[in-house]
């Protein structure tokens, strides 16, 4: 059984794309993201990774004569993923099993994303009458590369699948080069800018939005130390804070954002 660090051990440039859709939905979504930074907690169990996102929606216009539509965005996030040595299957671990409701999980070699080595959750609640299945494939070094659940009763089904990924000199599938309507400079106009960096005493945010923020600020454990759920710009006192490597992360009308910073009062 894989582990999530294993799972999810991606590098600088390895790129994603996803498909989702239900089934007979005119409506697509198309999630395509490149990784661009890669940091350890000081424990090395968690790690974080910077994301740039070129997404992107398609739907049916109905309207005489009748045309698709695409609705684009482009942002930056950080994600982060910790128990880095716990067994991927763990996350399912409260799941029950009884005469109604069944789970099963396989290792294979996945064809569908060039023989990965990857592993099968497959669950069913309420299997006795009208159930819900859902499964979730994992690769190694691919993350989360399928995801279907269906509700037949309620004609309810949702599909999302890595039908596109790159990592180095390795590629598998067709990426969607549809172009975006927001280019890699003006998102850098976006992004968030941490001052003075080292800091001592107090810290400015600059967000580049005119909307209140929320702040969340990380030590180098993941570990939520500062939070300001209506910040908007102007200094936030840092005296609660100890010497050392720190993590912000910016959420408004113009994304997620996300970056380093430095308390030392030496």
């Amino acid at each position: 059984m894989p582990t999530f660090g294993e799972i999810f051990d991606f590098d600088v440039n390895d790129e994603f794309q996803y498909r989702e859709y239900s089934p007979g939905s005119p409506t697509t979504s198309v999630t395509r993201y490149i990784i661009t930074d890669k940091y350890f907690s000081v424990a090395n169990d968690t790690v974080f990774y910077g994301r740039l996102f070129h997404n992107y929606v398609s739907t049916w216009d109905f309207t005489p004569p009748g045309h698709m539509v695409y609705y684009f965005s482009s942002y930056t996030d950080t994600v982060f993923i910790t128990n880095l040595d716990a067994l991927i299957n763990t996350i399912f671990s409260n799941e029950v099993n009884d005469s109604c409701n069944i789970s099963s999980d396989t290792l294979y070699y996945a064809s569908d994303f060039c023989e990965v080595f990857s592993y099968d959750h497959y669950r069913c609640l309420g299997c006795c009458f009208e159930g819900q299945m859902t499964t979730f494939v994992y690769g190694i070094g691919i993350g989360l590369a399928f995801y279907h659940y269906t509700y037949p009763s309620e004609w309810d089904e949702v599909i999302k699948k890595l039908f596109y990924y790159k990592k180095g000199v390795i590629e598998c599938g067709e990426p969607d080069l549809l172009a975006v309507s927001v280019n890699e400079p003006e998102i850098a106009k976006k992004a968030l800018q941490v001052y003075p960096n080292p800091a001592d005493n107090v810290i400015h945010f600059s967000t580049g939005s005119s909307d209140c923020s929320r702040v969340a600020v990380f030590n180098s454990l993941g570990i939520i130390v500062l939070s300001l759920n209506e910040y908007l710009d102007g200094p936030v006192s840092t005296s609660s804070l100890d010497n050392g490597l720190y993590f912000v992360r910016i959420e408004n009308d113009l994304g997620s954002h996300s970056c380093k910073f430095v308390i030392d009062r030496n």
